[in-house]
């Protein structure tokens, strides 16, 4: 009888250890398009992989505007700007019961979780907003700035990052 009882407390306890442990966790959502997981706290750290969107992370510490994180799909640890991640959990194919949670209209939650909009959508705002230079919106998407050019734009314009490591 003493030993069930010791079993029944120990079975207790250890269940209270996973509990606690995962209250602890603080797990974040990716939500831009895609993120560097880097090296050091710094936008010109070295980039170690790119997170997409919707992906989770543990929040291991926080720094300077920085979250030291892990990847939970592959375990990959780094160093994500605080913009880049949300508290809450992204759906990306929301049930009935998310979609009553949510207060914009569920059409446009669908696209905003895909990253883009659709065609007909895109068509839509044209018409109410004809007089936007949408050929400018379209030209800025296309610009890609590497790690490189935004070291010599600091160098060269004398500029002192704020936070984190440099």
């Amino acid at each position: 009888m003493k030993l069930k009882k010791i079993l029944f407390t120990c079975g207790f306890v250890c269940l209270l250890g996973v509990i606690a442990f995962a209250a602890e966790q603080m797990l974040l959502s990716v939500q831009v398009k895609e993120t560097p997981l880097r090296a050091t706290p710094s936008f010109l750290g070295k980039v170690l992989a790119t997170v997409p969107y919707t992906e989770q992370v543990e929040l291991l510490k926080e720094q300077s505007g920085w979250f030291n994180v892990r990847v939970l799909k592959d375990r990959a640890e780094g160093w994500m700007h605080t913009s880049a991640l949300t508290k809450k959990k992204i759906v990306l194919k929301p049930t009935e019961k998310d979609m009553q949670k949510m207060a914009a209209d569920p059409d446009a939650v669908a696209l905003a979780g895909k990253g883009v909009f659709g065609p007909e959508s895109e068509q839509g705002y044209k018409k109410k907003y004809s007089h936007a230079n949408y050929a400018v919106v379209d030209n800025m998407e296309k610009i890609v700035v590497s790690q490189k050019q935004i070291v010599a734009f600091i160098q060269q314009g004398e500029l002192a990052p704020q936070g984190g490591v440099e």
